[in-house]
């Protein structure tokens, strides 16, 4: 499910509820929730991937307004929306758009 080259982890692009439930269930994950229409959800794509390879964990994005199940599974109230699940338990979660170190801090602090 983790793609990866030689030296370079990929963000998964998450397609359905169920795909995201069992990231979730795997229990360490790093998520940014999106809307296909949000522009500042589109300028965080290249920072999200510029850290990838750094995680600790399966980094991954879902467009919410595509998987409508997402809303729920992550909770999201605000877009765009990063959450930490270590442990399958959510350890952080913030709104709005990062630098890529203020993503890297929400796994490196946990």
């Amino acid at each position: 499910m983790l793609h990866e080259s030689a030296d370079k982890r990929e963000v998964i692009q998450v397609e359905s509820a169920e795909q995201l439930e069992k990231l979730i269930g795997e229990g360490h994950l790093f998520i940014k929730a999106g809307l296909s229409y949000c522009s500042p959800c589109h300028r965080m794509e290249p920072v999200l991937e510029s850290v990838a390879s750094e995680a600790p964990c399966t980094v991954a994005e879902v467009t919410v307004d595509e998987v409508l199940e997402a809303k729920t599974l992550l909770n999201v109230r605000g877009v765009p929306l990063f959450v930490y699940i270590k442990d399958g338990r959510t350890v952080k979660r913030r709104i709005g758009e990062m630098t890529a170190e203020q993503l890297k801090e929400m796994w490196q602090d946990a």
